[in-house]
């Protein structure tokens, strides 16, 4: 793509101005992402390639736009917001338990934050509570 053009990559900064409710996923191996929501959300914060350069510093987004992304405007590009995306009484009890909270540690800590416990449906489909 060329450096100028590679600033533009992900623009979640620019969604986010424009009010575009923009949403991430883990549906592909490609990508600085590789399908991975936690590299997904360090990358969109950090700007972090996988070889430590930054592309597009001013596209980056802080780690509760991050996750949005994931959850709640996921939900809502497949109009499941009323069922999925957050926890609410009424939807379905799908989350996950990570090693860290991502929201208060360092940035670039935030790719090393394991998945510790998977549930879907309120019961426990990976790892343990």
């Amino acid at each position: 793509m060329g450096p100028r053009r590679s600033q533009c990559l992900y623009p979640y900064w620019t969604f986010k101005e424009y009010g575009i409710t923009a949403s991430s996923n883990s549906d592909y191996g490609g990508g600085p992402w590789h399908g991975n929501p936690i590299i997904g959300i360090y990358a969109m914060v950090t700007r972090r390639t996988e070889g430590g350069g930054v592309i597009g510093e001013g596209q980056a987004v802080d780690v509760m736009e991050a996750i949005r992304t994931y959850t709640i405007n996921g939900a809502y590009a497949s109009f499941d917001e009323e069922k999925l995306g957050s926890i609410e009484e009424g939807k379905l009890a799908d989350f996950i338990v990570l090693s860290d909270d991502i929201t208060t540690i360092e940035d670039e800590k935030i790719k090393d934050v394991k998945v510790l416990a998977t549930i879907v449906g309120g019961k426990v489909v990976y790892g343990e509570l």
